[in-house]
């Protein structure tokens, strides 16, 4: 598998994992967290984890919608003035542990975070 179909089975086995092959399964962790200007394929999961709405917009209708968006990662535009490297990157985990406090650690199955983004981010 490659790209878009790895995404794909990612999601699938997140899922099912959380369903069915958990000791005690946790059903309601069915969230995914991915980046804002992400782009992670074209299948309709990996299409729903990105965050590069102009490509997805025209499958909105029947994407799951269960993805959360944080910030890119991206310090040449994300970088704050007086800010150095690492307190940026300790600014993007602690977003990412406010999103999954926020939304509920037991209804969250899974991450997808490009550590650097790609061809979207402009």
């Amino acid at each position: 598998m490659i790209g878009s179909d790895s995404v794909e089975a990612s999601l699938k086995l997140a899922c099912q994992y959380q369903r069915e092959a958990k000791v005690n399964p946790e059903p309601s962790r069915c969230l995914f967290i991915a980046r804002k200007s992400s782009y992670h394929g074209a299948t309709l999961g990996s299409l729903d984890l990105s965050g590069h709405y102009a490509r997805k917009r025209s499958f909105d209708p029947i994407l799951s919608n269960n993805t959360r968006f944080l910030s890119p990662c991206y310090a040449y535009r994300g970088l704050s003035e007086h800010e150095t490297v690492e307190e940026y990157v300790r600014r993007l985990a602690d977003e990412l542990e406010n999103e999954i406090l926020r939304l509920g650690p037991k209804n969250v199955a899974g991450c997808i975070l490009e550590p650097i983004v790609g061809a979207v981010s402009a």
